[in-house]
């Protein structure tokens, strides 16, 4: 067991994603350099990292990606109830 603490990642999105807030931050992915785009709460000791970058990592810790049933799922639980704005 090692003494280091674990590296703790940010998965962003690509900085060409339109802003949904006005206090959006922008950061350099560790991985490929890329910008990014993130919220700003997550403070400083968590380091930027796009989606593709992030991948290998989740694959080494047994994070499997989420498959087309998944999304699916997880589309459905965050829809807004018929007659909401």
């Amino acid at each position: 067991m090692s003494d280091e603490p674990e590296e703790k990642f940010l998965i962003c999105v690509p900085a060409s994603t339109p802003p949904l807030f006005a206090d959006d931050r922008l950061g350099t992915c560790c991985g490929c350099g890329v910008t990014l785009r993130f919220r700003p709460y997550h403070g400083p000791a968590m380091t930027p990292i796009c989606l593709p970058c992030a991948m290998p990592l989740l694959l080494e810790h047994g994070i499997e990606p989420p498959d087309d049933r998944t999304v699916a799922e997880a589309v459905a639980y965050f829809a807004k109830p018929e007659g909401t704005a």
